[in-house]
């Protein structure tokens, strides 16, 4: 059974979401890891898995500038 998500489950994810783009559009790569846990593991499309907050530190910061 599939559970519906509540207002504040959307409202949590948006921010999320607001917060990260943000952080990406200024290329403030510090701000984007406090979403993140020491533990986090992120599976980037055709890329290798990445684990933990510093190899994604790593990851990130090799974006190429977004607008």
């Amino acid at each position: 059974m599939v559970m519906p998500l509540s207002a504040q489950d959307i409202a949590a994810i948006r921010s999320f979401y607001d917060v990260w783009v943000d952080a990406l559009l200024r290329q403030d790569f510090d701000t984007m890891l406090t979403l993140y846990t020491a533990d986090t593991i992120v599976m980037p499309p055709n890329f290798e898995l990445v684990q933990g907050k510093a190899a994604l530190g790593k990851f990130v910061r090799g974006f190429p500038r977004v607008t």
